[in-house]
C-alpha cells in the first residue's frame, strides 16, 4: 500500500467524498419504464386475441412445464402469474385478462389446431399435461 502524502489545505475527507459521488454518478443508470405503461387503466383493450398472443400465452406455460413446475402448482388461476407474461413478453395485456383467457379459451386447447406453424412438442407437452 503506498502512502500519498498530504497536500496543504486539502482535507482528505473532502476528496474521499468528491471520489464517492462521482462514483455514484457513473454508478446510477436510468432505469427504463416497463411495458406497464402501455396498459391504461379504464380503457378497454382490444377484446380479440390475436394468434400471436395466444402462442405467447401457449409458450409461457410451456416453458413453465419445462422447468419441472408440476401441474398442481403452476398457478394459472391468479393474475400474478399471469403478470409476468405482460413484464416480459411484449403483450398490451393486463394479467387479468390473460387469466381469463387461459382458463375460458386456450386451457381446452382446442386453438392450437387454427394457430399457424404451432411446433409439434409444444403441442405433444400440452396435451400430455393438460389432458386434451
Amino acid at each position: 500500500m503506498e502512502v500519498v502524502p498530504k497536500k496543504p489545505g486539502v482535507k482528505i475527507s473532502s476528496i474521499e467524498d468528491n471520489l464517492r459521488k462521482e462514483k455514484e454518478s457513473l454508478m446510477t443508470v436510468k432505469a427504463k419504464k416497463g411495458n406497464n405503461q402501455n396498459v391504461k387503466k379504464n380503457k378497454r383493450n382490444n377484446p380479440n386475441f390475436s394468434e400471436a398472443e395466444d402462442l405467447v400465452l401457449y409458450s409461457f406455460v410451456f416453458r413453465l412445464i419445462q422447468k419441472g413446475i408440476p401441474k398442481s402448482q403452476l398457478k394459472l388461476n391468479t393474475a400474478r402469474t399471469w403478470n409476468k407474461v405482460h413484464k416480459y413478453a411484449t403483450i398490451n395485456r393486463d394479467g387479468d385478462s390473460m387469466r381469463q383467457r387461459w382458463n375460458k379459451y386456450l386451457k381446452k386447447l382446442d386453438r392450437i389446431v387454427q394457430i399457424d406453424d404451432f411446433p409439434p412438442e409444444m403441442e405433444q407437452v400440452l396435451r400430455e399435461t393438460f389432458g386434451n
